[in-house]
């Protein structure tokens, strides 16, 4: 099996178990899924994976990470095709909602995506003309190496940064959920 469809196959395993999650916090079943149809390009690289309505009418944007197993890491997508020049998801992504799922736990990390690019890169107005403003910080995610994804062997050049669960936890406040045995999600309070 290639890498594209060894990837694919562990979103669709993890894709049903989000989208029940969805559906419990949506209004009246109000999820759209963006994966298909004329602007499936558009949507998947700007709002995400799914949009919904939450039980006041709000519109939310959410973005799916699913993985096989968990690390105690996050990836977060720096390049999607380096060697391209190509930004990933973390450059990309105009969303509202990352939910970050691992197959092997049943956890799944739900986080506001405008605090994690916040606390990635900063506020927008700590840089001038791509120059650094003095005594402002350009964002915690320089501090993690960036690093070639090398899980799986493809044509694409992807890079990130491996950032530790627990300082996301920490400093944006992701949430952590486990998937129960009847496929409902419970925010837990306690260690993983």
């Amino acid at each position: 099996m290639n890498a594209f469809k060894d990837a694919m196959q562990v979103e669709l395993a993890g894709k049903d178990d989000l989208l029940g999650f969805l559906n419990a916090q949506a209004c009246s079943g109000r999820v759209v899924i963006t994966d298909k149809g004329p602007m499936s390009a558009f949507l998947q690289k700007t709002v995400g994976d799914a949009v919904m309505n939450d039980r006041n009418m709000n519109v939310w944007g959410v973005e799916f990470k699913i993985e096989q197993a968990f690390t105690g890491n996050l990836f977060l997508e720096t390049w999607s095709n380096l060697s391209r020049r190509t930004p990933g998801w973390m450059v990309n992504l105009n969303t509202d909602i990352v939910l970050y799922y691992f197959l092997d736990t049943g956890v799944m990390y739900s986080m506001g995506f405008r605090k994690l690019a916040d606390w990635a890169f900063g506020k927008s107005d700590n840089y001038r003309n791509g120059e650094r403003v003095a005594n402002c910080s350009p964002g915690r995610i320089y501090e993690f190496p960036e690093r070639k994804q090398r899980r799986r062997n493809q044509p694409n050049d992807t890079w990130g940064r491996l950032v530790p669960v627990v300082v996301l936890e920490r400093e944006i406040g992701a949430a952590m959920y486990r998937r129960q045995t009847n496929g409902t999600f419970h925010r837990s309070m306690v260690g993983r």
